[in-house]
């Protein structure tokens, strides 16, 4: 009786430390690699008709309703991100130049959430329908695709 309480504990034992070895070789996904998707926006003039990469000299921005800073007096700008929001389907940006210059861009977007995984949860998946935008310094914004990303691919041309 006793040799069989013993075997029973030592398949228990084996077979509870099979699978604490397997379960711990499970690799937990890394959440981190969908990342929060923005609109890539670069800054060009117009010479001679062609499109031409520029830099902004001083730019500050802001998101409109939150205490969000996006860019902090950012120097010598030539590329920048703007994350939209994902409660609303309008985003409005507020650029501040040299001289307390400003300038507005209103985004409106679609939202769509898309399921990743249990661990990861939702990823919100934003297409852009519609921009306006203020004149003071900014001249027009070409976009170049709706869909925000990831990847650092251009949305926005943004002409001075």
């Amino acid at each position: 009786m006793k040799n069989l309480i013993t075997k029973r504990f030592m398949y228990t034992l084996a077979t509870t430390y099979v699978v604490l070895s397997v379960a711990s070789c499970v690799e937990e996904e890394n959440c981190s690699q969908y990342g929060r998707e923005s609109l890539t926006c670069n800054v060009y003039t117009l010479e001679d008709s062609k499109a031409v990469k520029d830099t902004l000299d001083s730019l500050h921005v802001t998101a409109l309703g939150t205490d969000s800073i996006i860019l902090n007096r950012g120097a010598k700008v030539r590329s920048f991100s703007l994350p939209l929001r994902y409660t609303s389907d309008t985003t409005t940006f507020v650029l501040k130049y040299i001289n307390n210059i400003k300038d507005t861009i209103r985004v409106i977007h679609t939202n769509t959430p898309k399921f990743i995984s249990m661990d990861c949860g939702y990823q919100v998946s934003q297409v852009v329908e519609k921009v306006s935008y203020t004149k003071h310094q900014l001249d027009s914004i070409y976009i170049s695709d709706e869909e925000a990303n990831t990847t650092g691919t251009e949305n926005f041309k943004l002409f001075y």
